[in-house]
């Protein structure tokens, strides 16, 4: 490696127009897929709750603790209060064992999904093609959700597929650029990787702040950006890496 190059010279000038399309798009993924933990916070986003005073008239700003100890009559503020789960799904007093339990289901699915990357073994020659199936699934969940928006147990059942299916596709996203690149440009790749992580979550945030974190519309819009990635990965050809090793007879 020369004294003056960073990993913005190799991945410009080490690399073909092919490899670099064929970087960002797992880049891209990757970042997108990460929506499954980071949105966590935005989706179970507490509401600001107003109280009915003791004059029976007037509603005043009131905390969770208050209002389910005392049983008073509440209403979520609809001016500063974000769109979340548990705006919609009422996930408060003696409904809190629900979000308890949905936070839970996507941990677990997340755990599975660890451990299924020790049962399961798919041969580097398929390893793209399942990458992108697998963020199909992710983008399908996506949308289910919101389909299913009425239903405590969809939802869980969505968010369980979403950790499960990230786990997965971030561990198999490595395992390609490392399979498909060398040397420098396979350590600079590695490194984009996270990049554009900490990119999307600084453009995650900001979207969530400007819709208000509307659940719905993060999960429409996670679900149609990795959906057309993942087609894009689905059908893109590339012109190293396994095909290269294919064509030596490599057994994989």
């Amino acid at each position: 490696m020369k004294k003056n190059s960073n990993i913005f010279t190799i991945f410009i000038n080490q690399s073909t127009r092919n490899e670099k399309q064929m970087i960002t798009t797992l880049c891209l993924l990757f970042a997108f897929c990460s929506s499954a933990f980071i949105g966590i916070p935005i989706w179970f986003e507490e509401p600001k709750l107003l109280c009915l005073s003791a004059d029976k008239i007037t509603y005043l700003p009131c905390t969770e603790e208050e209002m389910c100890s005392k049983k008073l009559i509440y209403m979520i503020d609809p001016q500063i209060s974000p769109i979340s789960l548990v705006s919609e799904l009422n996930l408060l007093c003696e409904r809190k064992y629900i979000k308890r339990l949905l936070l839970t289901v996507i941990y677990f699915g997340g755990c599975l999904g660890a451990f299924m990357n020790f049962l399961i073994y798919i041969r580097p020659i398929s390893r793209k093609k399942a990458l992108a199936c697998l963020g199909l699934v992710f983008a399908s969940a996506n949308y289910l959700i919101i389909f299913f928006r009425s239903s405590e147990i969809m939802i869980g059942f969505c968010l369980a597929i979403i950790s499960f299916t990230s786990i997965i596709g971030n561990a198999y996203g490595f395992i390609i650029i490392n399979e498909y690149f060398a040397g420098d440009l396979a350590k600079t790749a590695t490194i984009f990787m996270r990049l554009f992580w900490g990119i999307f979550g600084i453009f995650f945030g900001g979207f969530c702040y400007l819709i208000q974190s509307n659940w719905k519309m993060l999960f429409l819009t996670m679900g149609t950006l990795v959906m057309i990635d993942s087609l894009y990965l689905l059908f893109f050809k590339s012109e190293t890496g396994i095909k290269e090793g294919l064509s030596k007879g490599v057994i994989f």
